[in-house]
């Protein structure tokens, strides 16, 4: 189970959350967030497909892609259960220094079915990602060695490069390289389509 924070929520009287079921198109909308407990029996209850975003006072507000706007990068971090706290803290920090951006974590028995459901840009994980299906998906990835005297791996598009116990300057600089390369995509399909209509 995730839950998640979308940017725009922030931006309205009463700020809302996206309850996310396990592996599955399950997902459920709350004014708070519960306990673990409370949100599994919510999304059992309550639960709908994502699209009909159940328990969204703000279900009718059209979406940035609706309104022609660009949307935010989304970030996903996994981590292996003996990690949960090392890829929290960076979670909280990403949140922090980047707050235009979307993050959600999960855990790596999980990862595909997350991937397909969240639609990141970026993946961040404390174990290898998988080459097929997850990481051609991708705009870019690290994937975080939780041992500093071990590489961590990071990917832009086709540059890859090695980092012995990184910075979070240099996780902060990817994101900021893949928000740019996403916003640009965004821009020119807009413009393309724009061009269509007209």
């Amino acid at each position: 189970m995730s839950i998640l924070a979308h940017n725009w929520a922030w931006e309205v009287d009463k700020p809302v959350f996206e309850l996310s079921g396990d592996g599955e198109d399950i997902t459920y909308w709350v004014d708070a967030i519960p306990t673990p407990e409370r949100a599994r029996q919510l999304l059992e209850e309550n639960g709908g497909p994502s699209e009909e975003e159940r328990g969204n006072p703000y279900e009718a507000t059209p979406t940035s892609r609706a309104a022609g706007r660009t949307e935010n990068v989304r970030i996903l971090l996994a981590f292996d259960e003996e990690y949960r706290l090392y890829i929290d803290a960076i979670a909280d920090a990403i949140r922090a220094f980047r707050s235009y951006v979307e993050v959600a974590v999960t855990n790596t028995q999980k990862l595909e079915a997350e991937v397909e459901r969240f639609d990141p840009q970026i993946v961040i994980c404390s174990s290898p990602i998988p080459t097929n299906p997850v990481d051609p998906q991708l705009i870019a990835s690290i994937e975080l060695s939780p041992q500093p005297d071990q590489p961590s791996r990071f990917r832009i598009g086709e540059r890859h490069w090695e980092s012995t116990n990184p910075t979070l300057g240099e996780t902060l600089s990817v994101v900021d390289e893949t928000n740019w390369l996403y916003k640009t995509s965004q821009e020119q399909e807009l413009t393309e389509n724009n061009e269509a209509e007209a």
